[in-house]
């Protein structure tokens, strides 16, 4: 689903009566560009038909947060430190809000999940694991100019960390506009759960617009923060 796709479905989930004409003015487009990307959702069996029937409500969480790659490193032998060690790497898929959303989709519940990724092989690689698991992934992002979110240690012959490195730079970029754009899914959800590694800004846009129950996963949050809970 492309990001017009997605604001055009929306806002026909706030009003499913709504004319192509109020959905060109409130987007800043030409009618027959909304008819096009109509056209396109009904392809997708995202609206059904006409007057924009979308298909029966389910109930669903919907999680909002960092999705990574987590890379450890083990020596064959007592690690030398500013030297090239053989061992073994395992590679894993990570993330506070990802993991949440793996756990859901595996009992059984149905799960969107909102976050980021680049336009990279890890970032490819997350997305298609989430979607073949059962993760609904249409609100993920993909952005061009930056690095999959990734996690790298690098244990010792004891099996303890000796160094790691965290290239997480894509959550600065986390916007209030991806929420907005994804209001009326999020609105509709049974509950919002929330990684609070996420900016200030998003965290307290969330809190305050939603009145569906809210589960905040305070994980090395930075300072406290006024937030609403159930």
């Amino acid at each position: 689903m492309t990001n017009r796709e997605r604001e055009i479905l929306n806002i026909v989930r706030e009003n499913p009566l709504i004319s192509q004409d109020e959905i060109a003015k409130r987007l800043g487009i030409t009618r027959s560009s909304v008819a096009v990307h109509i056209t396109n959702l009904m392809k997708k069996g995202l609206i059904l038909g006409k007057g924009y029937v979308l298909p029966q409500n389910e109930d669903y969480v919907y999680v909002i947060g960092a999705a990574n790659v987590d890379m450890l490193g083990y020596p064959k032998s007592k690690l030398k430190l500013k030297d090239s060690n053989p061992g073994n790497l395992k590679i894993s898929f990570g993330g506070v809000g990802r993991n949440i959303a793996e756990n859901l989709a595996r009992m059984g519940v149905k799960t969107k999940l909102l976050t980021l990724l680049g336009e990279d092989i890890y970032g490819r690689k997350i997305y298609d694991h989430a979607k073949k698991i059962g993760i609904d992934v249409s609100s993920v992002y993909f952005l061009e100019d930056k690095q999959t979110s990734t996690y790298i240690s690098i244990q010792d012959e004891e099996g303890d960390m000796a160094l790691a490195l965290s290239c997480m730079d894509i959550y600065d970029e986390f916007k209030v506009d991806y929420i907005k754009e994804n209001k009326g899914l999020i609105k509709n959800s049974k509950c919002i759960v929330v990684d609070t590694n996420l900016p200030e800004d998003v965290l307290k846009y969330i809190s305050e617009e939603f009145e569906v129950p809210i589960f905040w996963i305070q994980y090395q949050l930075q300072k406290p923060l006024r937030l609403r809970t159930l």
